[in-house]
């Protein structure tokens, strides 16, 4: 099965009616994950907050030996839940970036469309033909004699 960005250009009707299907699928899967990473970082903030008011109730359970805000941060970031969510933001935002680029991608493809249309139209992907003028001086000629040939003379 081809890649939703290559194009036939021998099929530019059936691929102009896939244009409109295949950006709105992109575009709401870049919807839901522009979604998922606003709601990683909004747990990644909250499980922060979470594991500071801890390290602040009971520091020496986190190693820090001086409540100071430089070991506070530190005990902070080296929790295992801000950890883990902190990934979930980054695999989250990954996401979202690849269908960005989908979407761009879907956008270019319509001005590939754009643009393969207008060759078409100029006769760009027609067949070649020779005008009168593109022909021979010995084709002119052979088909001229052909043409003024006595028929059915010398027979017989």
């Amino acid at each position: 099965m081809p890649e939703f960005y290559e194009i036939d250009k021998y099929r530019l009707d059936q691929e102009w009616e896939q244009q409109p299907r295949l950006y709105r699928e992109h575009a709401e899967r870049l919807a839901d994950a522009e979604r998922d990473l606003s709601q990683a970082e909004a747990a990644v903030k909250v499980t922060r907050a979470d594991v500071e008011l801890k390290v602040r109730k009971a520091p020496d359970l986190y190693g820090v030996e001086k409540v100071a805000e430089a070991g506070i941060k530190a005990a902070v970031e080296l929790d295992k839940r801000v950890r883990k969510s902190t990934l979930t933001v980054i695999e989250a935002k990954h996401k979202a970036d690849i269908l960005k680029a989908a979407v761009r991608t879907l956008e270019h493809r319509k001005s590939s469309l754009e643009e393969l249309v207008r060759l078409w139209l100029a006769d760009y992907f027609a067949e070649p033909t020779t005008s009168d003028k593109g022909r021979t001086r010995k084709q002119k000629r052979a088909d001229a004699e052909k043409a003024f040939a006595p028929r059915g003379y010398g027979k017989g």
